[in-house]
């Protein structure tokens, strides 16, 4: 064993290290942690499998906003972060890699209603080490959800979906285009139609990150059109068409 390794408090959820609502950082080191049997969701896979080692355990109940649980960047270990509704409960959500941490690291975004209570896992994918894990509350962006789409007109509106959630509504099997269906960190807009004609929804080139879109004909509603990655586009972004009808109003999903 590490002659300076310590072992956790918190090594288990029943002893979980309590955060306050509005979060804060924690060192923690899992070379002497046990590695908890609480189950892990298929869902959490990202083509690595879903192994997690050596973890521990903390208890919060955010702030009403998006609650936000990083390593990124600040572990020397290929870490993996969980979210459970308490010890025995479900996967709420998890990650593995988040894009753009180094070292493997991890980060969670979650929204948050201000009283409800998790159980947070930090641990590695494969090994143990040192590192801290940051607690924050992020104020929703407004149009998070479908109900707070933004108005869109003609024309090129810069996004960024960093502080974003993901939204409940799943994608119909004819959105496969051979890569599955997810669609994580989406924000809405809603365009209104005036005049008859197809519409054109485009990310082509223009964001440095996988993008995909949908569009829907109201919250909740039929899905008029989708796309992944279209061919030609540089970073795997997408474009999309959809006929529209003069008055009527869409809405657009962007993830």
């Amino acid at each position: 064993a590490p002659c300076d390794a310590t072992a956790p408090s918190n090594d288990d959820c029943a002893t979980a290290q309590a955060v306050p609502a509005n979060g804060g950082n924690y060192d923690f080191d899992t070379r002497l942690a046990d590695s908890s049997n609480a189950a892990l969701d298929p869902t959490c896979d990202e083509g690595n499998g879903i192994a997690f080692v050596k973890d521990v355990w903390y208890s919060w109940t955010p702030a009403a906003g998006v609650a936000r649980i990083s390593t990124c960047g600040t572990a020397n270990l290929d870490t993996r972060l969980a979210v459970y509704l308490g010890c025995s409960g479900s996967t709420i959500a998890c990650n593995d890699d988040f894009t753009g941490c180094s070292g493997f690291t991890s980060r969670i975004d979650l929204l948050s209603n201000g009283s409800t209570s998790y159980r947070i896992r930090v641990g590695g994918y494969d090994s143990a080490g040192t590192g801290s894990v940051s607690f924050s509350v992020i104020p929703q962006l407004a149009n998070d959800e479908c109900s707070g789409a933004l108005p869109i007109t003609a024309g090129t509106t810069a996004f960024s979906t960093d502080d974003a959630t993901t939204s409940a509504p799943p994608l119909s099997s004819l959105c496969e285009e051979g890569f599955g269906l997810s669609f994580v960190k989406d924000i809405w807009y809603r365009y209104n139609a005036s005049a008859d004609g197809q519409v054109a929804v485009s990310t082509c080139s223009t964001a440095g990150f996988d993008t995909r879109l949908a569009a829907y004909s109201s919250c909740n509603g039929t899905l008029l059109a989708c796309n992944d990655d279209t061919t030609g586009c540089t970073t795997l972004t997408s474009r999309m068409t959809f006929n529209v009808a003069a008055g009527s109003s869409y809405l657009i999903r962007v993830g």
